[in-house]
């Protein structure tokens, strides 16, 4: 198999052909290292004649705990050796979860936060811990959430890199393992590769790779992000820069009318042409005289910030009077990605640029401080405009606290500290870590990080369907349901997937189809139905990803329930964890759904 899951229990098949002069009694042994034992004899025999071949199979069980699998397997007879060997990677049976503890050290011996007991499967706990004096260190979480975050439309291959133009440097204290190898300007250099096989003729940008159809926010942020890579030295081409520019000058054109989105739009589209120096004054002006009343307090900002960069101070202080109240918003699946949590960093940014020293700047970004910290289900735009924000105004108010300090486990000294970033990693899974301050320590200089990473234990996964419905269906080739999710070798095997959203439209939605590991893809996404004529109706997604060990659809949902259909084929005899089904709405992850896991069997 590709991959096997902790837990696993599998045959591994050898084939050995006799090509010595004579017939022969071959001894075929199996050697096994890592995260496996075998569960059969280590030797076989077989005979066989000569110019013929024989098959021995080998079991296996994975381990409980993830890693790897070396196996080597050696076959004598007749005076003639042979070799091989393979590497079996072990995943966990449950999708990894993180959890991120942040704060400040609020005293001079300070215990730090530990997940509770029994959160995650024993042996499989990592933790580290960063202390620092940069506030920023409280959104490390987002950091990690965007450089690991798994797929790449036009708004997550955007937030991926916007941030690392500003965060620089930072951004390799917050997160050293993440940039190691790869530094942040390789993000940003990466995501200009990427959106380039984006940009459609008309110079904005489609939702995948290589589409057809323009995605109008999506289109803003890129050019948005272009932009700032360009204004801070980063290599941006020059001919697809400004056909994007040119395509944001067409959407900021003035319009009799607007809808909300497209009123949204078209303020976006002003600030970044002024951010680019192109600055479209006219329809700034009539915007302003015409459909202030309109404006959500995100577009106030954004028009006030492009007034400041044309050098209108009195525009910029009627625009932006009364930007600190209150404004509740729904956050959007689709459309403008409209979301609280994305509006008030935009807020913040457009302050930093058009009055930085305004009195109300530290208020508002100690408030979008403490909501990004406390919301537990964001997205990638929303984690890269608070990144960025906030970024850029601890930036302007650099940390000049000084102490030090040591990390202690269970009373013991791990190692020490000073006002610098410090990242403590690989620590024991077990145990109490205290932060011991010098004396002449200041509460609250210090800001900790401690960040748990594991496979959560089986006990505590709960199946849910919290805004739409899941379900997940094994077949055989003829459409019925296998008994006992269980098929012979050799066999296809009908994957059927059904969703539906139970509290209304939907879009950009991701349906997560893991594989047991007896199982290999043949086709992904049936385009016919010629083989399989019992499929009446297939549902056709946005995009499609296809893995070894899973298969990804991203999906828009209305009214009707969808169904999509995978065809793998049973290559390896066994039983196999079958990791849950999952499906999550990118642009409102509170709209969830997760099968419960099983297991699957080949014989």
């Amino acid at each position: 198999p590709r991959f096997v899951s902790t837990g696993d229990t599998f045959s591994l098949p050898v084939t050995i052909r006799n090509d010595t002069p004579k017939s022969g009694t071959f001894e075929v042994t199996a050697d096994v290292t890592g995260n496996a034992s075998l569960t059969t004899d280590k030797t076989q025999r077989i005979t066989m004649e000569k110019s013929r071949e024989a098959t021995v199979r080998f079991a296996l069980r994975a381990a409980p705990e993830r890693g790897g699998i070396a196996v080597s397997f050696r076959a004598a007879s007749n005076g003639a050796r042979a070799v091989a060997a393979a590497d079996i990677p072990v995943f966990p049976s449950l999708p990894d979860a993180t959890d991120e503890l942040s704060g400040t050290v609020a005293e001079k011996s300070f215990a730090l936060p530990a997940p509770p007991p029994g959160r995650f499967q024993s042996g499989s706990m990592q933790r580290d811990v960063i202390i620092s004096p940069l506030p920023i260190l409280q959104l490390r979480s987002r950091l990690d959430y965007l450089v690991r975050y798994p797929y790449g439309c036009v708004e997550q291959t955007t937030s991926t890199a916007f941030p690392m133009i500003y965060l620089g440097e930072i951004a390799s204290e917050l997160d050293p393992e993440s940039f190691r190898t790869k530094p942040a300007a390789a993000y940003v250099r990466e995501a200009m590769r990427r959106l380039g096989t984006m940009q459609t003729a008309s110079g904005g940008f489609a939702m995948w790779p290589y589409g057809s159809d323009v995605n109008v926010w999506g289109s803003i942020y890129a050019t948005h992000f272009l932009t700032e890579a360009k204004r801070a030295g980063q290599g941006v081409e020059t001919l697809p820069f400004n056909r994007a520019l040119e395509f944001v000058q067409q959407l900021a054109k003035a319009r009799a009318e607007y809808d909300g989105g497209g009123l949204q739009q078209s303020v976006y589209a002003l600030y970044v042409l002024a951010r680019a120096q192109r600055p479209d004054l006219g329809t700034m002006d009539y915007i302003r005289e015409k459909h202030a009343a309109s404006l959500t307090f995100e577009s106030r900002a954004l028009l006030g910030a492009a007034y400041g960069a044309v050098g209108n101070p009195s525009a910029v202080n009627a625009l932006l009077a009364d930007i600190e109240r209150e404004e509740n918003v729904t956050r959007q699946t689709g459309g403008n990605y409209d979301s609280m949590l994305r509006n008030r960093p935009l807020v913040v940014m457009a302050l930093l640029d058009a009055a930085p020293n305004d009195p109300r700047l530290p208020r508002l970004a100690d408030r979008l401080a403490r909501e990004v910290v406390a919301e537990r289900h964001y997205t990638t735009q929303e984690s890269a405009m608070a990144l960025l924000a906030l970024g850029q105004f601890f930036q302007m108010r650099k940390a000049n606290a000084t102490y030090k300090g040591t990390l202690l486990h269970d009373g013991k000294a791990i190692g020490t500290f000073d006002s610098k970033t410090t990242r403590f990693p690989k620590l024991p899974s077990n145990g109490t870590l205290t932060v011991q301050m010098e004396n002449g320590y200041v509460p609250h200089a210090a800001y900790f990080t401690v960040r748990v990473r594991g496979t959560p234990e089986e006990s505590t996964f709960r199946a849910s369907a919290d805004g739409m419905r899941l379900t997940r269906t094994f077949m055989d080739r003829d459409g019925l349901p296998l008994a006992k999710n269980d098929i012979s070798q050799g066999e296809i095997v009908v994957i059927r997937t059904e969703i539906e959203s139970t509290s209304g439209p939907m879009e950009n939605v991701i349906i997560q189809i893991p594989l047991p590991a007896g199982l290999e893809v043949e086709n992904p996404r049936l385009s016919t139905t010629e083989s399989l004529p019992w499929i009446q109706s297939i549902a056709s997604p946005q995009h499609a990803d296809i893995r070894d060990d899973r298969v990804l659809f991203f999906v828009d949902l209305g009214s009707e329930k969808l169904a999509f259909y995978t065809v793998a084929r049973a290559i390896t005899p066994g039983r196999f964890r079958l990791p849950p089904a999952q499906a999550e709405a990118m642009y409102a992850p509170a709209f969830r759904a997760t099968e419960a896991s099983a297991t699957f069997g080949v014989r």
